[in-house]
């Protein structure tokens, strides 16, 4: 029990020494340089077959094509009954139900097919796949001080992160371990105040090319701990 104790105090004391040298800009960089050493994710184009559970059953399987040299995205979402097709190439939206375009109004409502939802989608998918690179984007706002929190119960360096008007209004913080800056999780509220918005859990690393990507995304909701789904990308095909 003394050796656990002593490991205990160590580690608390290593995790306030890193957040009191490190700044939040560096944490992130450092955390980069874990998931991508090689700057990879700016030129990934692949394809990313995804296995999203949700509690009442409504599972689904998605195919996303992520091109982002070239700014193009394809998500095929495969329900019970349909496939619903979002296409996005550089401004440009073309949906499709079950692979044809041509869709009635009722059909485009109901199933939300068009331009918004497929925006919606792209930055949703490279948002949260293509962290912590994404931190780099502009309009981030990352702030100086690093705290130290348990999460997840592991002990984490923690960063928050808001943005420009322009960009996003939700409050972030984004979780690392403090010894490999892995990316361990992260929280957002649209309005702290309140205890709103979810948390997100990320558990294991898959290595796809050059990328280190999270093999399980656990979803819950911040007021009540209730989970919400989980994400797991089962096969990935690296096109570059």
């Amino acid at each position: 029990m003394k050796d656990i104790f002593l490991i205990t105090i160590l580690l608390v004391i290593s995790i306030a020494s890193y957040s009191q040298i490190l700044t939040g800009q560096e944490v992130v960089k450092k955390s980069i340089m874990y998931h991508d050493p090689a700057n990879h994710w700016g030129t990934l184009h692949a394809v990313l077959d995804f296995k999203e559970t949700r509690p009442d059953g409504n599972d689904r399987n998605t195919l996303a094509e992520i091109e982002n040299v070239n700014d193009y995205f394809n998500l095929v979402s495969f329900t019970e009954m349909h496939a619903l097709c979002y296409i996005y190439n550089k401004g440009l939206c073309t949906n499709m139900l079950d692979f044809y375009e041509e869709i009635s109004e009722e059909e485009i409502e109901k199933f939300k097919l068009n331009c918004k939802q497929t925006i919606l989608l792209k930055n949703y998918y490279t948002y949260l796949w293509g962290m912590p690179m994404k931190l780099c984007d502009k309009g981030t706002i990352i702030e100086e001080s690093v705290m130290q929190e348990t999460f997840n119960r592991k002990e984490s360096l923690v960063v928050k992160v808001n943005y420009k008007p322009e960009v996003g209004t939700d409050t972030w913080y984004f979780y690392f371990d403090p010894q490999t800056y892995a990316l361990t999780g992260y929280r957002f509220y649209h309005d702290e105040s309140q205890n709103d918005g979810e948390y997100i859990t990320l558990d294991g690393i898959l290595t796809v090319g050059l990328l280190k990507i999270h093999k399980s995304r656990k979803w819950f909701v911040n007021k009540d701990n209730m989970f919400m789904g989980e994400d797991i990308p089962e096969n990935v095909l690296i096109l570059n």
